[in-house]
């Protein structure tokens, strides 16, 4: 009986720091959430702005205010391109780091702000 209990002691005490893992995890999340939000906000502010993609880290689109299949066409493409561009930047200097893609087109502009956290997208169309 007595080695049972030890047993379950020592899951216990193991189970603990996740459990607290779990919880930092979930708050930094929230914090997260409201960033996203508030990024959303000042974008969707500009003029021309067609659309907003929000990516996570691993290119998952976290938000957006396009189509679905255009959302997931352009968080391919564009995290694709980000990540060789930032490739590029680092191996000619490993102090500069990649701050901005700019792509203008016939039809659209897409600017990219890579960060640690997110890659944000904004699709819009071009001023006169």
């Amino acid at each position: 009986m007595r080695s049972i209990n030890t047993h379950i002691k020592a899951h216990l005490s193991a189970l603990q720091p996740l459990q607290l893992n779990f919880v930092y995890k979930y708050f930094a999340v929230l914090k997260m959430s409201a960033e996203i939000e508030e990024l959303l906000k000042r974008y969707q502010n500009y003029p021309n702005v067609a659309g907003i993609i929000i990516l996570d880290p691993f290119a998952i689109p976290i938000k957006t205010t396009m189509e679905y299949t255009l959302t997931v066409h352009y968080a391919a493409l564009i995290s694709t391109l980000t990540y060789k561009a930032a490739k590029m930047i680092s191996n000619l200097d490993a102090s500069n780091e990649l701050m901005t893609i700019r792509l203008r087109t016939k039809v659209h502009e897409v600017i990219v702000l890579p960060s640690e956290n997110y890659i944000i997208i904004v699709v819009q169309n071009p001023g006169t």
